[in-house]
């Protein structure tokens, strides 16, 4: 189904189903599009219009589209560059700025010219909607985001593009496995093809460390081109003090780039900066607990609501990673899941992290984890080293009885023990789908014979003899489904029939 964004609600929808996706699917969407929904609701970005950029941004791939069909035999001549995909390369970027009138955003143009960085305070900086502005004489851009548009037409063309970086700077990059070369096109002129060993110095030197990562100097992932976005959204949310609102953009960021390890600190470091405020705002009075204290030197989750814990135990995992901490990094990774236990991008960042450094599941007896007796759908009358055999055995009957909603308790359950069990997760899924299956093939049955029902009639008006059954339009919650359905059940058990 095509994503609507026709207002605040569609953005917002299209997001959490893109926070959904599998990281190796996340390049279904256009890149253009992942831009533009990072860039909702920021300063800068007051009349943003999703739909309207992506329709010129269609007209103007579809005129690149006629140019290069046109120049067919020039194209395979390349004679301004080397290769002939260099030259349909250039093509697009020449295109861009002079047929549709793109020109560098003059503000950071005289920041570079002065050599003094200002700050940003204004997202059509780093996002696109300003280079699809409906004034031809405010078409701007900049490294983040002439790129975006070199690629976002370049793949509609069927070009192997991508975004690669060098930490300070963006650029686009051809790959198809027989031909690589770097894409600048936010320079004033036309396209220049520079080699990896100049982006290691301009506009700085990068730092050994960063570079040993592995994310810089090559052709970015769908997903950690979304990830770029997501953390140039957080700079603005930062700036303007919305530390809690970065919570699900920055371990987002983090789930779908982990090896882009240079911004676990600073997320972390946002994410105590709003935690410290909270903790003002609800003691004013008080002093804050020094950080020399036994751990935890803050009540965290006093702070916390319940949907901000898993975000919190993923942006600490990650930084503990960073840092070295290998063994306080596992706990905050199993913690994300335990607080999200359907939570797909948890269970994927903890089976990355697992593989990484060579760790396996937990052996031995396992005991119910302390502090998440609240989240437990069983009390089991047993000895803790005997619950989570009896909840596997629990699973097991559930699931031989039918009883799908009962077995996925018992495995959710049972996945608090061990989330590093890959296993767990994956039968509670299948259940999941299962259980799916048989709610949605119940509604459809008892739809078709509703409507083979001969109502009955009252004078001249014709009336079911009971209530619809249960519809499945809009968001479909399985649990209120099957509430309302058995509620539905309940409700016709005593209907007096013809």
């Amino acid at each position: 189904m095509a994503m609507k964004f026709d207002n605040k609600d569609h953005c917002e929808q299209a997001l959490n189903d893109l926070w959904e996706t599998p990281p190796e699917e996340i390049g279904k969407t256009d890149i253009a599009v992942l831009n533009l929904l990072c860039a909702h609701a920021l300063p800068g970005s007051e009349t943003l219009n999703v739909s309207r950029c992506l329709a010129r941004l269609s007209r103007l791939t579809n005129f690149v589209r006629g140019r290069t069909d046109a120049n067919a035999d020039w194209l395979r001549r390349h004679a301004n560059y080397a290769t002939e995909a260099q030259q349909r390369a250039g093509l697009i970027v020449h295109t861009i700025k002079t047929n549709y009138g793109a020109g560098y955003h003059p503000q950071v143009r005289d920041d570079l010219l002065s050599g003094e960085y200002t700050t940003s305070s204004d997202a059509s900086e780093d996002f696109i909607h300003v280079l699809l502005h409906d004034d031809p004489s405010r078409r701007w851009g900049t490294c983040a985001t002439f790129p975006v548009i070199v690629v976002s037409i370049g793949r509609k063309l069927g070009y192997p593009m991508s975004l690669a970086t060098n930490q300070y700077h963006i650029y686009a990059r051809w790959e198809d496995g027989a031909e690589t070369f770097n894409i600048e096109a936010s320079n004033p002129a036309e396209m220049t093809v520079d080699p990896d060993d100049y982006y290691r110095t301009w506009p700085k030197r990068l730092p050994k460390a960063v570079e040993k990562d592995g994310f810089c100097f090559r052709s970015l992932t769908p997903a950690e081109e979304f990830a770029l976005f997501m953390r140039k959204r957080v700079s603005y949310l930062f700036q303007f003090a919305r530390y809690g609102e970065s919570f699900v953009w920055m371990a987002r960021s983090l789930q779908f780039a982990p090896t882009d390890s240079s911004f676990a600190p600073h997320a972390s470091m946002i994410l105590w900066t709003e935690i410290k405020h909270r903790f003002k705002r609800k003691f004013p009075t008080d002093k804050l607990p020094s950080c020399d204290e036994a751990p935890p030197f803050l009540p965290v989750f006093a702070f916390l609501a319940t949907s901000e814990r898993p975000l919190f135990h993923t942006i600490e995992a990650h930084r503990h990673e960073w840092e070295g901490h290998i063994d306080q990094a596992r706990i905050h990774y199993e913690e994300a899941c335990r607080f999200n236990r359907t939570g797909n991008n948890e269970q994927r960042d903890l089976q990355r992290f697992l593989k990484k450094h060579n760790l396996k599941s937990r052996t031995g007896p396992l005991m119910p984890p302390e502090g998440f007796g609240s989240l437990r759908h069983f009390g089991l009358r047993v000895q803790p080293n005997e619950e989570a055999d009896l909840l596997r055995r629990m699973a097991d009957q559930f699931e031989r009885e039918g009883r799908l909603l009962d077995a996925r308790k018992a495995l959710q359950d049972l996945y608090l023990f061990d989330p590093s069990n890959a296993e767990i997760f994956q039968r509670d899924k299948a259940l999941e789908r299962s259980q799916m299956g048989q709610v949605l093939m119940m509604a459809h049955h008892r739809q078709q014979a509703e409507s083979q029902r001969t109502p009955r009639v009252f004078g001249k008006l014709s009336e079911p003899i009971h209530d619809k059954p249960p519809t499945l339009t809009g968001p479909l919650n399985i649990v209120n489904l099957i509430n309302k359905w058995h509620s539905y059940r309940r409700s016709i058990s005593c209907t007096i029939q013809d």
